[in-house]
C-alpha cells in the first residue's frame, strides 16, 4: 500500500471452522470447538493514501509465545481436522498482554489510555483477562464484546467485524488512537496501532 498509494488492496478473511466438526470426537477441545467457533467471511479495503476516512495503520508487530505450538492446533486424521486445545490456553493472556503494552510504548502511547480496542474475542475470558492485566476498563472493549455476543468466536473475522462496529460508531472521533489485536494458534499475537481519520 505504501509503494502504490493510489491502489486499493482487498483483504479477505475466510473462516470455515465447521470443517473441524467431528460429531463422534468427545475430546474437550473438540466439544469447545463445536460450541464456540462459527463460520464467517469478511473483507476490508486498505489504501496507502493519507486522505481516506478510516483507521490509519501506523505500526504493527507479531509475537509468538515460545513452546506453545501445540496448545491450539489441529490434528489431521482419517475423518478430517480435529481441534486440539491445551488446558493451559486460558492463561495465555498473561503471556501476550505485555506484547500489546510494549508495542504501544514503542509508539509513544500507553496501552491503557487508547480510545479504541479491536480485540479478537476468542471468548469472554480473553477480554476479561486483558482488562485486568492491562488495567483497562471493561467498557473499552464494547465493540469486541458485541461481536462475541452476536456471532461467537469467528476467528480472524472477529477483528474486522469489531472494526466495522467502530467505523459505524459516531462516538469514534477523528484522531482517536486504536489498537487491533488478534490471537491464535502458536500461541501468537498479531498487533497493529493506528489513528482514526474522520
Amino acid at each position: 500500500c505504501l509503494a502504490y498509494p493510489g491502489a486499493n488492496v482487498l483483504i479477505v478473511a475466510c473462516e470455515f471452522c465447521s470443517l473441524c466438526y467431528q460429531p463422534t470426537d468427545l475430546a474437550v477441545g473438540n466439544l469447545l470447538s463445536n460450541g464456540l467457533f462459527g463460520d464467517a467471511i469478511a473483507a476490508v479495503v486498505v489504501r496507502g493514501g493519507a486522505d481516506i476516512e478510516g483507521l490509519r495503520l501506523e505500526r504493527n508487530a507479531s509475537y509468538l509465545v515460545p513452546g506453545t505450538e501445540r496448545w491450539i492446533s489441529y490434528d489431521v486424521k482419517a475423518t478430517g481436522f480435529h481441534f486440539v486445545l491445551d488446558r493451559r490456553v486460558p492463561g495465555t493472556m498473561a503471556m501476550l498482554a505485555p506484547s500489546l503494552a510494549s508495542l504501544a510504548a514503542k509508539h509513544g502511547w500507553e496501552i491503557d489510555k487508547l480510545d479504541s480496542y479491536a480485540i479478537h474475542a476468542g471468548g469472554p475470558r480473553i477480554l476479561d483477562d486483558l482488562c485486568a492485566i492491562l488495567e483497562i476498563s471493561p467498557d473499552r472493549f464494547a465493540h469486541s464484546r458485541a461481536t462475541l455476543n452476536s456471532y461467537g468466536n469467528i476467528a480472524s473475522v472477529t477483528v474486522i467485524e469489531s472494526l466495522r462496529r467502530m467505523f459505524d460508531d459516531p462516538a469514534v472521533r477523528d484522531g482517536d488512537r486504536a489498537v487491533i489485536a488478534g490471537f491464535g494458534p502458536g500461541i501468537t499475537a498479531e498487533l497493529a496501532l493506528g489513528t482514526w481519520q474522520r
